[in-house]
C-alpha cells in the first residue's frame, strides 16, 4: 500500500459533513424539503410548522401527546450532535434523527439508505410531516374501497346515458300504429353529457370509514372478530357499554396499540372523540368536541357526519345521548358554514328520526338542527335532500318530509317554500300533493298568526286539493283546521271559498271519515260573522246530532271540540242550543258511562259542558248531572263532581232554585262520605266550592255540613281527619 493511499481521507457521508454550526447538512429528497435538525448544543425548541394531526413538526412537543416529554440531549456531539430523543430514547449513531417510536416515523439510521420503515413515512402524529402510506393509496383499504365505488358509479352513469338504438326502442315501444315517428329537426344538436369525476363523487358520498370498520371486524375466514371490553380505554376516556362495542370497534382494537397503524389512525382519532361526546362527562364531551371542531378541516365535515350517522343508526342511543350529538352537530354546522352543503342529506335524515318522535325534547332538537342548517345552506339543498321522501310509499315518511320542508321554508324564505308547494300541487303523483297539504298545515303552526299574510297564496292550492283524492282531502281539512286556529279571529275572507266544500264533506261522511272535515268546520265557525255562524251552525246541527252517539273514542273527542267551537261562536244563540242540541248532547255523552274511563275524553267532555253552562246558565246543565253525584262508579262520579265544581264556578248559583241547592249539597256530602280513604280531593273540592258559592244561602244547611266535619274529625284514620281540616 502506498503512502498516498494511506493519507487519503475516508469518504464521508453527506449527513456527516460539518457546517459552521457543527450540525449536519440537511438534504432535500423527493418527499420533502430538508429535514429540520436540532443542534447538539441547543435546548429543544418549539417548531414553527404545524402538522395536521398533532399540530407541530419534529422535534417539537405536541399538545396531543402528553405522555411524550422532550428530553435534553445526553449523547455528545462526537458525530455532529444528535437530535434530542422523545420518551427517553438513546440517540442513534451517526448523528441520525431519532426514531420516533411512539408514532412510527424515522430518519435514516446507522448511516444506511432509508429502509425498514424509515423516512419517508409520515405518521399522522409523527415527527416531520411527510408523505405516508395513508396518502399513497393503492395499498390501503380506504383507497381500494373508494376506487371500487367510483367504478360502480361510472358503470351506472354509462348505463344511464348510453345511446338507445333503434332495435332497443322497437323492443320496448308498442306497435307503430299507436304513435308516429317525426323527423329530427335540423337545428337539434343536443350536447353530449359531461362525464363527472366519479372518484370525487365516491369520496364524498360513501362512508369510507364505515367500510374500513366493516372489513376490520372480520377475520381471514370472513367471521366477525369479537373484542373483549376492557375496564378502561385509557386516560380521560369514559367506560364503554356493551351495546357500543359493535360500533366503536376501533377503540377496542387499538386502545392498547402503540403506534396505531397510519391507515387506521384518522378513524381511531375520530371515533375516540365521538365516543367522548356520546358517553363522556361534561369535561370529556367538551374535550372531544373541541378536538373535532379544531380538526374539522382535516377530517372533513362529510366524514364526521358520516361517522355520526353510523353511530346514530348502529347504537340504541338514549334521548340524552342524541341530545349531546345534536349539540355537537349544531356547532359543526356553524363551524363549517356553507361547506355543510356536502352533508345535508345525512343530517336531514338523522333529524327526521327525531321529528317523528312524540318526545318534545327530541322533536325540538330535530327542528333546531333543520332550522340552523336551512339558515346556513338555504332552502333548496334541504328540499332536494327530502324530495324522494315526499313521494314515499309510507305515510309516516311523507309526513316527516313535509315537516322538514315546512321548517326549512319558515327558517329561510316563505316565498321559496310556497313556490315549491305550488310545484308539488301541480304534480301528477298523489303522494306529492298530499305532502304539500301536510306541509301547509305544518307551516301554519310554525308561523302562528303571521299565516294570515300568506293565505292569498295558500288558499288557491287548498281549493284544488279539496276536490282531489280522498287522502288529499283529509289532509287539506287538517291543514284548514290548523290555519283557522292560528289565524283567529281573522282570515275568514281568504278562507271563505273553503267553507262550502268542507260543509258538504261533513254531511257526506260518516264516523271517523268525517272527523277531519267536522273539525275544520268547527274551527271556521268562530271566524265567521254572527249571522253566518248562526246560519252554518243551524245547517250543520242535524248532522252533528246524529253523530253524538258514535262509539269511536277519537271521533267522540272531535265531536266535543266541534260542539264547543260552535257554542262559543258569537252568532249562535242560547235558545237555539237549548232547543236543538242540549238534550241530544246530554244523552249522547253523559248517558255513556264508559266515557269516564278515558281520561282524555272525560277532560274534553267536562270542558265542553262548562262552555255550555256559561252560554245557557248553570241551572240547565246542573239539573241534568246532579243526580249522578252519588254514582257508585268511581270514575264516572269523579267526572261528574269535577264538572259540577267547574260549572258552579263559571255560572254561579244565583238563579238556582232551592231544590237544586239541596240536591247539590246532598250530593256533595254523600260523595265525601263515600270516600273511606279520605284522599278523594275531587269530592272535597266540589263540596267546598258549592258552600263558598252559596254564601248566605248555606246557613239553613250548616248543620249537615258540620255533622260531616265532626264525624271525619273524630275518625281513627289520619287521612279522614286531615280531610275534615281541609274542608274547614
Amino acid at each position: 500500500m502506498s503512502d498516498t493511499d494511506e493519507q487519503q481521507p475516508s469518504k464521508k457521508y453527506r449527513w456527516e459533513e460539518e457546517v459552521e454550526h457543527g450540525g449536519s447538512v440537511p438534504t432535500a429528497t423527493r418527499w420533502s424539503s430538508a429535514t429540520p435538525r436540532q443542534y447538539s448544543n441547543e435546548t429543544p425548541r418549539m417548531g414553527g410548522g404545524e402538522s395536521s394531526w398533532r399540530g407541530m413538526a419534529t422535534p417539537s412537543a405536541t399538545p396531543y401527546g402528553a405522555e411524550a416529554t422532550v428530553q435534553t440531549p445526553h449523547f455528545g456531539a462526537g458525530t455532529g450532535g444528535a437530535t434530542p430523543m422523545m420518551s427517553a430514547q438513546t440517540p442513534g449513531q451517526g448523528g441520525a434523527t431519532p426514531t420516533y417510536r411512539s408514532f412510527g416515523g424515522a430518519t435514516p439510521m446507522m448511516g444506511a439508505t432509508p429502509a425498514m420503515g424509515a423516512t419517508p413515512n409520515y405518521q399522522f402524529e409523527g415527527p416531520t410531516p411527510m408523505q405516508s402510506s395513508f396518502a399513497e393509496g393503492q395499498a390501503t383499504t380506504l383507497t381500494a374501497a373508494i376506487e371500487t365505488h367510483a367504478k360502480k358509479l361510472e358503470r351506472e352513469w354509462r348505463q344511464k346515458n348510453k345511446r338507445l338504438t333503434a332495435e332497443h326502442l322497437d323492443a320496448i315501444l308498442p306497435g307503430s300504429e299507436y304513435f308516429e315517428v317525426v323527423p329530427v329537426p335540423a337545428e337539434y344538436n343536443p350536447p353530449a353529457p359531461e362525464e363527472p369525476n366519479f372518484y370525487e363523487i365516491a369520496t364524498k358520498s360513501m362512508d369510507t370509514f364505515a367500510m374500513m370498520q366493516s372489513q376490520a371486524e372480520r377475520d381471514e375466514s370472513g367471521q366477525p372478530v369479537r373484542y373483549d371490553i376492557p375496564e378502561s380505554l385509557g386516560h380521560d376516556m369514559p367506560p364503554m357499554k356493551t351495546e357500543d362495542a359493535a360500533v366503536f370497534v376501533e377503540l377496542l382494537k387499538f386502545y392498547n396499540v402503540d403506534p396505531v397503524p397510519d391507515e387506521y389512525l384518522p378513524s381511531y382519532l375520530l371515533m375516540r372523540n365521538l365516543f367522548k361526546v356520546k358517553n363522556g362527562d361534561t369535561m370529556q364531551r367538551r374535550s372531544g368536541t373541541r378536538f373535532l371542531l379544531d380538526k374539522v378541516r382535516v377530517f372533513g365535515s362529510g366524514t364526521i357526519v358520516q361517522r355520526i350517522a353510523h353511530i346514530w343508526n348502529g347504537c340504541a342511543l338514549s334521548v340524552h345521548e342524541k341530545h349531546y350529538f345534536v349539540d355537537f352537530i349544531k356547532l359543526l354546522i356553524m363551524t363549517m358554514g356553507r361547506e355543510s352543503r356536502d352533508c345535508v342529506a345525512e343530517l336531514v335524515h338523522m333529524m327526521m328520526g327525531l321529528l317523528r318522535q312524540s318526545n318534545n325534547l327530541a322533536y325540538d332538537d330535530g327542528k333546531q338542527v333543520v332550522t340552523l342548517l336551512a339558515r346556513v345552506v338555504g332552502f333548496q339543498p334541504i328540499y332536494d335532500a327530502v324530495k324522494s321522501e315526499l313521494t314515499h310509499d309510507e305515510s309516516s315518511q311523507r309526513r316527516i318530509g313535509a315537516i322538514v320542508i315546512a321548517v326549512a321554508g319558515h327558517a329561510t324564505s316563505t316565498a321559496e317554500l310556497i313556490a315549491a308547494l305550488e310545484d308539488m300541487s301541480q304534480s301528477r303523483h298523489v303522494y306529492a300533493r298530499q305532502s304539500a297539504a301536510r306541509a301547509i298545515g305544518e307551516l301554519a303552526d310554525l308561523m302562528g298568526h303571521a299565516v294570515v299574510g300568506v293565505l292569498v297564496e295558500l288558499v288557491p292550492m287548498l281549493e284544488r286539493f279539496i276536490q282531489d283524492d280522498r287522502r288529499v282531502r283529509r289532509d287539506v281539512a287538517r291543514a284548514v283546521s290548523r290555519i283557522a286556529e292560528n289565524a283567529t279571529p281573522y282570515g275568514i275572507e281568504e278562507l271563505q271559498p273553503l267553507v262550502d266544500p268542507i260543509s258538504e264533506e261533513c254531511k257526506r261522511g260518516i264516523g271517523s271519515t268525517a272527523a277531519p272535515f267536522l273539525h275544520a268546520f268547527g274551527t271556521l265557525v268562530p271566524l265567521m260573522s254572527p249571522y253566518d255562524a248562526q246560519e252554518h251552525t243551524a245547517a250543520m246541527m242535524p248532522t252533528l246530532v246524529t253523530q253524538f252517539s258514535t262509539p269511536e273514542d277519537e271521533f267522540r273527542r272531535v265531536m266535543l271540540v266541534v260542539v264547543r267551537k260552535c257554542v262559543m261562536a258569537a252568532g249562535v244563540s242560547a235558545a237555539f242550543i237549548r232547543d236543538v242540541m242540549l238534550d241530544p248532547f246530554m244523552r249522547g255523552f253523559w248517558g255513556v258511562r264508559r266515557v269516564a274511563a278515558d281520561r282524555r275524553t272525560a277532560a274534553i267532555l267536562v270542558t265542553t259542558t262548562t262552555v255550555l253552562a256559561k252560554k245557557l246558565g248553570g241551572v240547565d246543565v246542573l239539573s241534568r248531572i246532579v243526580p249522578d253525584m252519588k254514582d257508585e262508579d268511581e270514575h264516572y262520579q269523579h267526572m261528574v263532581l269535577d264538572a259540577v265544581r267547574r260549572v258552579v264556578i263559571v255560572a254561579g248559583l244565583e238563579a238556582a232554585p232551592d231544590s237544586l241547592v239541596i240536591a247539590l249539597l246532598d250530593g256533595g256530602i254523600a260523595a265525601v262520605r263515600q270516600d273511606e280513604s279520605g284522599q278523594n280531593r275531587t269530592a272535597s273540592d266540589a263540596l267546598i266550592t258549592i258552600c263558598n258559592i252559596l254564601g248566605s244561602r248555606l246557613k239553613p244547611y250548616l248543620k249537615q255540613v258540620f255533622d260531616l266535619i265532626n264525624r271525619r274529625r273524630e275518625h281513627r284514620l289520619p287521612a279522614q281527619r286531615a280531610q275534615a281540616a281541609y274542608i274547614v
